[in-house]
């Protein structure tokens, strides 16, 4: 829980949480630690000298938790993710600007650069979303969404009337509708002198907003100047394709392009991730490897082949060109993450700071990288952990957590499941990635967007079977080492993890002992009603039946609610305060059904759970509720006898324990 992360963690963010000085020898970042106790964030904006071994240097401290908003069916929402804080350097480097919430409201401050000021630059009535110096260092732009602060005001305004019931209105989100989405971002600069707010010129809203960069392509997918008015970009070759295969371009200063011909240059859905210009080499980072589960960096200087210097396991975000080097963070299965340089030339890979120095002295469990087939021949990949001293031999229980198993192996995505805390009380854990989508194993039909190929992982579950199976193929490998005991397994989900934990005690019976969930589910009525309207249009879009249609048939294939009496599993629930709603009718008919099933409902949090004192609860009863279930233990900690008092019920009046495979 107190891990010290550069940025906020998250496994989705490839924002670069750095900012890197004009002279290139120093990075600038905010580290954050959560705290249970106070149920807050510890921040710190430091400097570190990249030159050097050492550590970095505190400038600022203080700030809340920043949330992060995305556009969800026409609303901008609240997902509960951290935002990506990202300082920056003036031109002189001798100030700092960054964003730091306080009160509610995410504002600009300034931090001189040697740690002896530290002040509020700007305070709006709405939040601040990302900030930039102008290059002659006399302004900051700034960039605000002030059509949602119109837009939640006017909400407020049509309360006095009654709220008009349409897709802006989620039910499982509250009785206040959601701001419409798109939302326009408005561009001004400040003055450091006099403080005026003026809005930003076209040359400045550029120093933002990419999509007006300065020769960027219209259908450029990632973009990157060089030098001497070279420019670097991928491009789909239909750009209006999903599954069209994506190319490497550059352009010389006199308009002449080239296109990167060896296939190394070239992907589909999953291409080149990033692209860096050093000198006359174009540098770029591409997934490869068994399921993607691999980064590689190339070099390519145009006109010869591509040159691969690095392949690795770990999880290489945020990169940025520091002299002849890349600064980038860097996650390992069993390394939190750390800043590392890459030498571009030769791939090799120095740490340069390691926030968490005392994790390596932690007992943990030992790590494999695994590899198999699912049922449709995807390559799919996870990892085995085995609890610290195992001896082989031991069939032991294990525990799947799902369902991204690249990097820092944590807590899975949501980080609500404790890999090696798992692992040190002696369960196997298999953290198990997620396959592409169903529908890239078949040919183009010319869809445009993953909304319009959704119809054909639906049909049959077809995509839910390929994620079942995965998770299916990869425990009957670690069964078949003679490690898990198939009678001891256990299973969690958050999100699409969740779904496949949904999925599998539907069409998998027998084979999970006990099961946790961090949000729940996906039901006829609950989906259609509780969702939305503009969810249930998007369903039914992608072939879900309509209410009156009434295809039980249907939902008998994926509704926990429709076979309450068949799934005897034990299954915990903890879910947020904007979500718990969905999970009522599942709930309701377990408990009819007399199934061993409890839910605990965690007030204001969204999909992804950020308080730090109900992340540590979420933990500690993840860990409680398998070692009951899985090992018949009971934790000696004080205060739990109305907890397992409750459990015993629960195993007293449901049906016998299933067997496993």
């Amino acid at each position: 829980m107190r891990l010290r992360d550069i940025g906020f963690y998250t496994g989705f963010a490839k924002a670069s949480p750095m900012g890197i000085s004009p002279d290139r020898k120093r990075a600038a970042f905010v580290i954050t630690r959560a705290d249970p106790v106070t149920n807050l964030y510890c921040q710190a904006l430091v400097v570190l000298a990249l030159d050097r071994a050492g550590q970095p240097r505190l400038l600022d401290t203080g700030g809340e938790y920043i949330p992060a908003s995305t556009e969800i069916r026409g609303n901008q929402t609240i997902t509960g993710a951290p935002a990506v804080i990202s300082p920056k350097w003036s031109p002189d480097g001798q100030w700092l600007a960054y964003l730091k919430r306080t009160g509610g409201v995410t504002g600009a401050w300034l931090v001189r650069t040697d740690g002896s000021a530290s002040r509020t630059l700007l305070s709006l009535a709405s939040d601040i979303e990302d900030l930039a110096w102008t290059t002659d260092g006399t302004s900051i732009v700034f960039m605000t969404a002030t059509s949602l602060e119109r837009e939640k005001t006017r909400i407020a305004a049509a309360a006095k009337d009654g709220f008009l019931y349409d897709d802006h209105l989620v039910p499982l989100d509250g009785a206040t509708p959601l701001p419409a989405a798109p939302t326009t971002r408005d561009y001004y600069a400040v003055k450091l002198g006099s403080g005026e707010i003026s809005i930003a010129s076209p040359s400045e809203q550029a120093l933002l907003d990419g999509s007006v960069a300065n020769g960027r392509p219209r259908n450029a997918l990632k973009f990157v100047r060089g030098p001497a008015g070279a420019i670097a970009w991928t491009e789909r070759r239909k750009p209006d394709h999903l599954m069209s295969i994506a190319d490497l371009w550059v352009r010389s200063a006199d308009g002449t392009s080239l296109r990167c011909p060896d296939v190394n240059c070239q992907g589909q859905l999953r291409g080149i991730e990033d692209l860096w210009w050093f000198g006359k080499d174009l540098v770029f980072l591409k997934r490869e490897g068994w399921g993607y589960s691999q980064l590689t960096l190339y070099r390519w200087n145009p006109g010869r082949a591509p040159i691969r210097e690095l392949v690795t396991d770990d999880l290489l975000m945020g990169c940025t060109p520091v002299g002849s080097k890349l600064l980038c963070t860097r996650e390992g299965a069993a390394q939190p993450r750390e800043l590392v340089t890459i030498n571009p030339q030769s791939g090799k890979v120095t740490r340069i700071y390691d926030p968490n120095p005392g994790f390596a002295a932690f007992r943990r469990g030992r790590v494999q990288r695994l590899h198999w087939r699912n049922q449709y021949g995807f390559e799919s990949f996870g990892d085995l952990i085995l609890p610290p001293g195992y001896k082989p031999g031991d069939k032991i229980p294990l525990i799947v957590v799902q369902y991204i198993s690249r990097g820092f192996l944590r807590g899975g995505v949501g980080d609500e499941y404790p890999i090696y805390l798992f692992a040190e009380r002696g369960f196997a854990v298999l953290s198990v990635q997620s396959p592409p989508f169903f529908y890239e194993s078949l040919p183009d039909q010319g869809w445009k967007r993953w909304e319009d190929a959704e119809a054909e992982n639906v049909k049959g579950w077809r995509d839910r079977w390929s994620h079942l199976s995965t998770v299916i193929e990869g425990v009957k490998l670690v069964v078949a080492r003679g490690i898990a005991d198939p009678n001891r397994i256990g299973i969690t989900g958050l999100s699409d993890g969740a779904t496949t934990v949904q999925f599998g005690l539907v069409n998998a019976p027998g084979f999970f002992t006990a099961a946790s969930v961090s949000t729940c589910c996906m039901d006829e009525t609950s989906t259609a009603i509780y969702g939305g309207t503009a969810w249930y249009n998007e369903l039914r879009s992608f072939g879900y039946p309509s209410l009156t249609q009434a295809d039980p048939a249907f939902w008998r294939g994926f509704s926990i609610a429709a076979n309450a009496k068949q799934i005897n599993v034990p299954l915990l629930m903890q879910v947020a305060g904007h979500e718990f709603i969905l999970a009522l009718e599942t709930y309701a008919r377990l408990k009819d059904a007399k199934q061993p099933v409890e839910m605990f409902v965690f007030p204001d949090e969204y999909h992804i759970k950020s308080q730090p004192a109900h992340r540590l609860a979420i933990y500690q009863r993840n860990v409680r509720w398998f070692e009951y279930w899985l090992k018949n233990e009971r934790s000696s900690e004080p205060g739990l006898a109305a907890q397992y008092a409750r459990w015993d019920q629960l195993r007293a009046t449901a049906y016998s324990a299933p067997k496993g495979p």
